[in-house]
């Protein structure tokens, strides 16, 4: 039987946001006391740039860092959690 994953690769494979992400909860602390309130560039658990504006720091990172996974969040000293309905079809 062929395995498509083995499991020293699936640790390979993972997401990189989803580490980024991670790595930005681990260090939440240190980043409010020094980004509060601005939203941050993470890449392989460093922060790479930060701005007060979403759009501006989306544009000069993806310019230099090309269209790569970017985990970009604002500081905030809790979680902030935006739910978002799925459209649905209405029926004819």
């Amino acid at each position: 039987m062929q395995r498509w994953l083995e499991p020293s690769t699936a640790m390979e494979t993972a997401d990189p946001l989803d580490t980024d992400f991670a790595w930005f909860e681990a260090h939440r602390d240190q980043l409010v006391r020094k980004y509060e309130g601005l939203y941050v560039a993470i890449v392989e658990g460093k922060v790479i740039d930060h701005d007060r504006s979403f759009a501006a720091l989306a544009q000069r990172v993806f310019r230099r860092e090309g269209m790569r996974p970017v985990l970009m969040p604002r500081v905030t000293r809790t979680e902030t959690v935006v739910r978002v309905r799925s459209p649905r079809r209405s029926r004819a």
